[in-house]
């Protein structure tokens, strides 16, 4: 959850809404958000349903795959790697789940710094090394963009969002990754991705 957009006035297609800091800090602060406290508190609770849960669903997983932005990566931090056996499967960084580029928050980082931050992850086996600085830029041309987002009442955003058929074509991609996966149990860890099917 992204906490400014907590703040009265602050939501998605507000009057006046806009991602654009001036000052540096806030473009740190908000750039990759982190989880909230609340989101924090929802993967916990999370994290407890599931050593709680009765069925095999833990020990039937035989891979995870998480989106490469901070708080997906936090999520499976906090929620699913406590219950998991340390190394027994293996953590991958799948960015066609991550979220679709609206905001400032939704730009990720590096994965190499990523990889400090998170070595029980594989930064490596999907995200191409040409890419490793920007995995969540679509492949669109900025010149031709336009604008999707609500921007008639003076809302302004600090970066192009995601096209729609970027945005598709990543699903189908995902779906496609799935799909052609040997694993019969694959944990998927993404926030605002949709999923159907």
């Amino acid at each position: 959850m992204n906490e400014y957009l907590s703040i009265p006035g602050s939501r998605w297609g507000d009057p006046q809404f806009t991602d654009v800091f001036k000052d540096p800090k806030d473009i740190a602060k908000y750039r990759d958000s982190p989880l909230s406290d609340r989101g924090i508190r929802q993967a916990e609770s999370l994290s407890s349903r599931l050593q709680k849960e009765d069925s095999n669903i833990l020990e039937d997983i035989q891979l995870i795959a998480v989106s490469p932005l901070t708080r997906a990566l936090q999520t499976m931090e906090i929620a699913l790697y406590p219950n998991m056996w340390p190394g027994k499967v293996p953590i991958i960084a799948l960015p066609q789940a991550s979220e679709r580029v609206y905001l400032i928050s939704d730009f990720g980082t590096s994965a190499k710094q990523l990889k400090k931050q998170y070595p029980i992850v594989d930064f490596d086996s999907e995200i191409p090394k040409e890419k490793s600085d920007s995995w969540w830029v679509s492949d669109y041309s900025s010149n031709n963009y336009k604008e999707w987002r609500p921007s008639n009442d003076g809302q302004s955003y600090a970066e192009p969002g995601e096209i729609e058929s970027a945005f598709n074509e990543r699903m189908m991609s995902l779906y496609d990754w799935l799909a052609q996966r040997p694993e019969s149990t694959i944990a998927l860890i993404c926030l605002g991705v949709y999923l159907s099917g």
